[in-house]
């Protein structure tokens, strides 16, 4: 098994999952709830873990 692909494939889950955090922040912020700082903090870290997991585990090979 390739253990750096499969990293690599979960951070870029990661990453879609944090893009998809700012639509619940948006409307949030639309109504002028109090949860957008819970959701900006959960982008955030989203977005630092699959940035990481992406830089760091470049494949070598295409093959899973």
């Amino acid at each position: 098994m390739n253990r750096r692909m499969v990293c690599h494939t979960v951070g870029l889950i990661v990453l879609v999952e944090a893009a998809l955090f700012l639509l619940p922040l948006a409307v949030s912020l639309i109504y002028r709830e109090n949860c957008a700082g819970a959701f900006c903090k959960s982008c955030a870290v989203a977005l630092i873990l699959g940035g990481i997991m992406v830089l760091i585990s470049k494949p070598r090979t295409k093959v899973i």
